[in-house]
């Protein structure tokens, strides 16, 4: 057996991906599912008052049904805003027709996007700026929970003295492929949520689906005027809340909560097309780095047993482990084997994901989503950036 430079190099990137793989695998028992907190919970009368925020921009194929499910939210004080952000599908006409019948609907017309902002940013913003509720919900318009998903998420908020609860959601309608691409794309999800239920004030996670947070420190922090020109707003939520000293918690959901997002591969491409990029502080160098990184560990394992070296295979050991930490996080959505199985074959769209959201964004001069082209030089402006360290306390 020789053991030269690319021995080394093949036997070096398996020992990191079958690292990797490994705390995964291990972190994930940090990341319970919902069920499991919510049946250690105590008993409580105490109604919450929650107020939940929806964004929508020409959602008229399915606001109705979303509104309606928030609406059968059992056990709370809700106050339900739906703020309407320039729709041109019907959306308001739905909307006003249903605050007609319900109170605790509130309904918000944006017609104009003020300059400085990003659409969901300001969405967000308007529909918590005279919020009721001692807890805000940021959620999306294809979200579905269970009825009593927001109360128990407050009981079990206010037992973990936590000031703010991302959960993630199943998917409703996927394909075998989609279900390997989002596998793959959790695991660093995964770790993030993990280190965070272990109160580490650096390590940011937030989910659009489900973000509660309670409403006293979303005023003291700054809220969606801090964040108004960012991208990844969700997880930057979750950071203000570390930085400020405040404690985050996550936790699956995938029987409480479906969500309709990237249904296959292709879609997921799409959705990280804007969002990608901006997970690197909009830095094309560190962006360049981690597309590198990420290319040349799979190559390399791909490669290795081509090298004609038995040591070529380590490499390739190394990303099959990939199959451990994908089966236990597909075991919890019920999916099956199958797509963990498909895991390490559809990396390499994560780099790809990360390449073409970068080439857009320098192509374009800046991020485009739902129309509007949102420049680089103003996100810059504006970046609240996430490798920053947080201050002492």
């Amino acid at each position: 057996m020789r053991f030269d430079l690319l021995s080394i190099w093949c036997v070096g990137v398996g020992v990191i991906w079958l690292a990797f793989n490994l705390s995964v695998a291990w972190l994930q028992r940090y990341v319970p599912p919902f069920a499991l907190i919510s049946k250690r919970l105590p008993d409580s009368d105490t109604i919450p008052s929650v107020t939940v925020v929806v964004p929508a921009r020409n959602e008229g194929d399915r606001i109705e049904e979303s509104v309606r499910r928030l609406l059968a939210q059992r056990y709370v004080d809700l106050e339900l805003v739906v703020v309407d952000d320039r729709s041109d599908d019907g959306t308001r006409e739905i909307l006003e027709r249903l605050s007609a019948d319900d109170p605790r609907l509130r309904v918000i017309r944006v017609d104009t996007l003020p300059h400085g902002w990003l659409g969901k940013p300001h969405a967000c913003h308007v529909g918590a700026r005279d919020a009721r509720g001692d807890w805000i919900l940021f959620t999306d318009a294809d979200t579905w929970m269970s009825p009593d998903l927001i109360a128990d998420t407050v009981r079990a908020a206010v037992s973990e003295r936590a000031e703010l609860v991302c959960l993630f959601p199943a998917q409703k309608r996927i394909s075998l492929w989609g279900r390997a691409a989002i596998l793959t794309f959790s695991m660093g999800l995964l770790v993030a949520a993990a280190r965070a239920n272990r109160d580490c004030r650096v390590s940011p996670v937030g989910i659009g689906a489900f973000n509660l947070v309670r409403a006293e420190a979303y005023r003291r922090l700054g809220g969606y005027e801090v964040l108004r020109m960012e991208v990844v707003d969700d997880m930057k939520l979750g950071m203000l809340v570390q930085r400020g000293g405040g404690r985050l918690r996550c936790w699956t959901a995938t029987d409480e909560a479906e969500i309709d997002w990237a249904p296959n591969p292709r879609e997921l491409t799409r959705v990280l097309e804007k969002n990608f990029f901006a997970l690197a502080d909009l830095r094309f160098g560190v962006a360049a780095f981690a597309v590198a990184i990420m290319f040349a560990a799979w190559f390399t394992a791909i490669a290795g047993p081509f090298s004609g070296r038995l040591t070529g295979y380590a490499a390739l050991a190394g990303l099959a482990s990939m199959v451990l930490p994908a089966a236990l996080f597909a075991r919890r959505s019920r999916w099956g084997v199958l797509p963990a199985l498909l895991a390490p074959v559809i990396f390499p769209l994560l780099p790809w994901a990360l390449l073409r959201s970068t080439w857009m964004t320098w192509r374009q001069g800046g991020i485009r989503w739902r129309g509007t082209l949102y420049s680089l030089e103003l996100l810059r402006k504006h970046l609240v950036p996430l490798f920053a360290r947080p201050p002492r306390r």
